[in-house]
């Protein structure tokens, strides 16, 4: 099981169902798709390690609270983490 992906997916479900909520309470609501420069500074500005781990350890949490214990360890047993020493 990918965790990644799992997230992805929870993550743009949940999106879709708000804004769907949002616009049926308000119907002037639209869609504004950025720039790729302001997608880069967003991404540039957002990208420091120690706030993506703050972000995403909630979402993480929850994950890991839904599937329930041991499920996410499985299949990931065998894996190595390169620390960059």
């Amino acid at each position: 099981m990918a965790l990644a992906p799992t997230i992805r997916a929870g993550c743009s479900a949940n999106l879709m169902n708000r804004v769907e909520a949002a616009r049926a309470g308000n119907p002037a609501l639209f869609k504004h798709v950025v720039t790729d420069e302001e997608a880069a500074y967003n991404f540039k500005m957002a990208s420091e390690k120690n706030s993506l781990y703050a972000e995403a350890q909630p979402d993480l949490e929850y994950e890991f609270a839904m599937v329930g214990p041991g499920v996410i360890e499985k299949g990931v047993e065998l894996m190595k983490v390169d620390h960059g020493v």
